[in-house]
């Protein structure tokens, strides 16, 4: 009788080790996809940080701009001199990036036009060229926006060969 017992026993013992190792394998599996499903978001998180930075500050550099051209605008309506109304223009439109926001301003007249440019530090600068008409409308020459590019190596040269 003791026999039967053992062999009943031995057999539940093997119906049982596949049940787990299978069981065993599934969790293992089911650990490592949550683990790639949380560094995956993480990764997505923060690139969807850095892209909405990005579009802030390009947003910051338009109405910038818009600004500046606002306010060119009315000095030069209100008879303020070239110089004034660029100067004034300028520094309005530095003041109307938000708070913590570092927005360069720089600003100039020359044969051409009104040029200014705008940087928050992003990378991307706007450009604009401003001309005024023989109404005394101001008239959009260049509004662009082009992105500084590192031509600096990061990596070495990669075969070792100079």
């Amino acid at each position: 009788m003791s026999m039967g017992k053992q062999r009943g026993s031995v057999v539940e013992n093997v119906r049982m080790g596949p049940l787990s190792i299978f069981t065993l394998v599934s969790i293992v599996c089911l650990a490592v996809l949550a683990v790639l499903a949380t560094s995956t978001a993480n990764a997505t998180m923060a690139m969807s940080q850095r892209r909405s930075d990005a579009t802030t500050q390009l947003y910051v550099d338009e109405v910038a701009a818009q600004t500046f051209m606002a306010t060119l605008d009315a000095q030069l309506t209100q008879g303020a001199d070239d110089s004034t109304a660029v100067r004034i223009a300028r520094d309005t439109a530095r003041a109307s990036a938000p708070e913590g926001t570092e927005l360069q301003v720089d600003a100039s007249l020359d044969d051409e036009g009104y040029h200014a440019s705008f940087d928050c530090g992003n990378g991307r600068e706007l450009d604009i060229t401003l001309q005024v008409n023989k109404d005394g409308s101001l008239d959009v020459r260049t509004w662009r926006m082009t992105a500084v590019v590192n031509d600096e190596p990061t990596m070495g040269n990669l075969f070792g060969a100079s």
